[in-house]
Order: structure tokens, then C-alpha cells, then sequence
């Protein structure tokens, strides 16, 4: 994958992929192959079927045009769970226009620096009215042109926009259909944000490229979430382990509300040992683990069966560095080769998309190991990446927040293993001399209360404790591994 980079947008200049072998390679390619008169997503008492979301979308990719939308910009959505933002997301696309989620939970501070960095044509908020118009003869989207962009935090703390062209938003759709069997009436959906790129391939996306119905799901807690599996009668559903693990503690009639659920996706974060022991038992299903990153642009590896390492998805290539570094590449053989493409690279950073390609193939940043059977076993990450509940954090970005309080002379943030999230947030502060003295609990609680102000709650330490100086190495650098020590029972 060692291809140009253009110095402006930051992606690599490549030729378009092969198509995929199984399943649309467009959006357009769905409706022209779904059933029109079935059920394609349900909302409250909202539902579209195939001939009205294609009449709708198509509309509003008018109406986006109408607003001066043109090929390559940028839209830019910040809506909570609904039709509208999956009608937005197709829509965009359609229109030829580079689609960005926005989750509504980020501060207004975080918000703008992702505004600042996509510098979009139009943003449209929770309250706004999606735009509509009379369609044109045609879709404007090309396969092999730039159609959405997914934040991911990045070790540095600076958020990276990870793009990937409007074929590939098909990929794991594709994957899904060559790996997995049609279900009669299936119901695909998650109640996790879909203003996450990954969150909106996964579910509504590969909804409707399976010819299935697409639910919106809000819950944020077990016992809700077995409510809206009965309601809407789901039967594949994508959750991070937090939520997995709070539906098998409710109370054991939750249970009765979910005896539709056939296909479990854990995605997100690393599941404890033993919650897909427990899942079996107590729902009789078979968790099937994923591993996955937003640059994929979501999984690339699967496995469905416990203590056995993921197989790579059709079409992709794992390898494993001599640092232990998981890398990535397209398969250049079989009926998949070079169907699957990770993202152009990071918007306009160019420096950034080299180092994601500098060998060829595309560093992770994650540390893993292949068995004699070619099967991944992730070890964990390469750098210092905070995964709370499937929400990444970056250390440095907490720290920022953190010693923008009067208070506050230093600062360290480190990940402490936590049974339900997986990790939480902890952070060792070293304060000011002239506050040493104070009641340490008072400033404590203004230090968190400040950085709420600036940061998405998730990202807000859980733990902090005062320490007199932070550990360092012998080059004067912050010792991360010994802060995390500090945070030992």
C-alpha cells in the first residue's frame, strides 16, 4: 500500500477496489436489489420499507444539494439514536458528500475541534430539520471517492479523521453476508451512539445490505435493552461488554425478553474472562468476539468460539511485526483479492497517513500473536490508549484538562482494570505548593468538576488521588507504567 499521499487532504492516491464478491458494493446497489415493499427500519412508531427509505434518502440528498452540498465536502451530523440520522448518513453518501458523525455527548469544546479539523459545509444538530427536495435523475456517490470520515482520539490526543471510501463503507456488510447465515425476519440493532462511523456500518448498514430491518435502539442499560429487543424482536445486535455484562446481572426474567437474539457482536473493548462463558449459559448464545479499528474501517477478525484466537475477515491479510505489532494488508489472491481497503489515511494529515502505511501495510498500534493456525490473539495496545467501556481515551488529552486547574502542577493519567468497563479512568495529580496544605478531598473534587467542563463524561477520571511528585525514568519522562502501579489495591 505504498501509494502517493496528497500533500492537502492527507489520503493516499489509489485505484478503486475490486468489487466485492457477495452483497452490494454501493448504496445505490441496495435498493436496486431489496425487496421494495419490506420492512427496512422501525423508529418508535416510525417505519420505512425499502421503496420509502430509498424515496426519502433521496430526497434529502437533494436537499442537501439544494443547501449547496457539493462532491467531496463535508456534513457533519450531531444526533442522538433515530431515523433521521440513518436517513442523514445514506443520504450524504448519496450526494456524493463525505458524511462525519458528531456524538451529541462530546463537549462543545471537543465538538469544535472536530468542526475546526473537518471544516464542514453544514452541520446538523439534534433539533434540525433534515433538508428535502426534489431528487435528481441520479445518485452523485462514486465507489472509489472519499464518503466518510471516523474521529479516532489517537495517542497523541489530537483527534485523527479516518477516511474511507463509499465502497468500503459496504465492507463489513460483505464480510457479514459471506460469514454468516440469512436469518428469517431479522431484526439487526444497537444501542450504541451511531454517529460512530463503526457503530452505523455495523448495524443499519449491514441491515440493509442483508435485506433485513434496521432498529433504532436507545438504551443504556440492561434491563431497557431486553425492552427493545422484545419490542422490535431483534435478533443480531452489536454490544460492547459493559452492556453485555449488566444485561447477565439483571434479574434472571430479563432473560425471558431477549429469546431473539441469535447473533451477539462484542465489539469495542476486551471482554472480562468469563462474560461469554456466562452469555452461553444464561441466553444460549455464542458471543462472537471481534477485533477491529476504525482505520478497518471496523472488524477484521472474528472468532465465535471462546479461548480460540479471531480469523481474519475475507479479503484481509494479518501479520504480526517483530515488535509484536498487529499489521494489516489486502489479500491479493482468491475470489476477495483487493476488495477490501482500509481508509485513504488521515484528513489532511499527511505526516500521519505515512506513518500508518510506512511499512506497506497498516500499523494498528495494537500488540498481538498468530497461533499455528493463523488465528490473532490481541495482547493489548502499543501505546497508552485508555479502552473504558469500548470509549477510547487519550492520556494526553485528559492531563490537558487537568492542568488547566489553578491547582494543579502535574499530572499523570493511566488506565486501572475495572470488572464491568474493563478500564476506567485514574489520574495521579501532583498540586500546587501553595494548595499542599489544603484539604486535599475539596481540591480533588474542583480539579474533576473543571476538567467536566472540558471533557465527554467518560473521559473525566474516576480515580484521582494526590501524590508529592510524579515517577519518572532516567531521561526525566513520566514513568506510566509505575503511575499505574500507584493505583494497586
Amino acid at each position: 500500500m505504498h501509494y502517493p499521499i496528497d500533500a492537502q487532504t492527507g489520503l493516499q492516491q489509489r485505484p478503486p477496489a475490486a468489487r466485492f464478491p457477495v452483497g452490494p458494493s454501493t448504496i445505490d446497489e441496495i435498493f436496486l436489489t431489496a425487496d421494495p415493499t419490506s420492512l427496512a427500519l422501525v423508529d418508535g412508531g416510525r417505519s420505512f420499507t425499502y421503496d420509502e427509505l430509498e424515496r426519502e434518502t433521496a430526497a434529502v440528498a437533494a436537499g442537501l444539494t439544494a443547501r449547496g452540498v457539493l462532491p467531496g465536502d463535508r456534513v457533519a451530523w450531531s444526533r442522538p439514536n433515530d431515523a433521521e440520522v440513518v436517513l442523514g448518513f445514506i443520504a450524504t453518501v448519496r450526494a456524493g458528500a463525505i458524511w462525519v458523525g458528531l456524538n451529541p455527548r462530546l463537549t462543545t469544546t471537543e465538538t469544535n475541534t472536530l468542526l475546526r479539523d473537518c471544516d464542514p459545509t453544514l452541520v446538523l444538530g439534534p433539533d434540525a430539520e433534515l433538508p428535502r427536495s426534489s431528487p435528481g435523475a441520479s445518485s452523485r456517490s462514486v465507489p472509489s471517492a472519499p464518503a466518510a470520515i471516523g474521529y479516532t482520539s489517537g495517542t497523541t490526543g489530537r483527534p485523527k479523521g479516518a477516511v474511507h471510501t463509499h465502497q468500503q463503507l459496504l465492507y463489513p456488510a460483505a464480510a457479514s453476508i459471506a460469514t454468516e447465515t440469512a436469518l428469517v425476519n431479522e431484526v439487526v440493532g444497537t444501542p450504541l451512539p451511531l454517529t460512530t462511523l463503526n457503530l452505523m456500518l455495523l448495524s443499519p448498514l449491514t441491515a440493509f445490505a442483508r435485506g433485513s430491518t434496521a432498529a433504532i435502539m436507545t438504551s443504556t442499560d440492561g434491563r431497557s435493552f431486553a425492552a427493545e429487543v422484545a419490542r422490535h424482536q431483534v435478533t443480531r445486535t452489536l454490544l460492547v461488554p459493559t452492556l453485555l455484562h449488566d444485561l447477565l446481572t439483571t434479574e434472571p426474567d430479563t432473560f425471558d425478553r431477549v429469546t431473539t437474539l441469535r447473533t451477539v457482536l462484542i465489539g469495542g473493548a476486551g471482554a472480562r474472562p468469563g462474560l461469554r462463558t456466562q452469555a452461553k449459559q444464561l441466553l444460549g448464545i455464542d458471543p462472537i468476539g471481534s477485533y477491529g479499528l476504525s482505520e478497518a474501517p471496523t472488524g477484521v477478525a472474528r472468532t465465535n468460539e471462546i479461548g480460540i484466537g479471531a480469523e481474519a475477515l475475507p479479503g484481509i491479510e494479518i501479520a504480526v511485526g517483530d515488535d509484536g505489532e498487529i499489521l494489516l494488508s489486502t489479500s491479493g489472491h482468491g475470489e476477495w483479492a483487493h476488495c477490501w481497503a482500509p481508509t485513504l489515511g488521515y484528513w489532511r494529515q499527511p505526516e500521519a497517513t505515512a506513518n500508518l502505511y510506512r511499512s506497506g501495510a497498516l500499523h494498528t498500534g495494537d500488540v498481538g500473536h498468530l497461533d499455528s493456525h493463523n488465528r490473532l490473539t490481541l495482547v493489548g495496545r502499543a501505546g497508552d490508549m485508555i479502552n473504558r467501556g469500548g470509549a477510547n481515551v487519550a492520556p494526553v488529552e485528559v492531563e490537558r484538562a487537568l492542568l488547566g486547574h489553578r491547582s494543579v502542577a502535574d499530572a499523570v493519567v493511566v488506565a486501572v482494570a475495572d470488572e464491568r468497563l474493563g478500564q476506567i479512568v485514574a489520574a495521579a495529580i501532583v498540586l500546587q505548593t501553595d494548595d499542599a496544605n489544603l484539604d486535599k478531598d475539596t481540591i480533588l473534587n474542583e480539579i474533576v468538576a473543571s476538567a467536566r467542563d472540558k471533557l465527554a463524561g467518560y473521559k473525566v477520571p474516576a480515580i484521582t488521588k494526590v501524590v508529592d511528585a510524579l515517577p519518572r525514568t532516567a531521561a526525566g519522562k513520566v514513568d506510566r507504567k509505575a503511575a499505574a502501579a500507584m493505583f494497586d489495591a
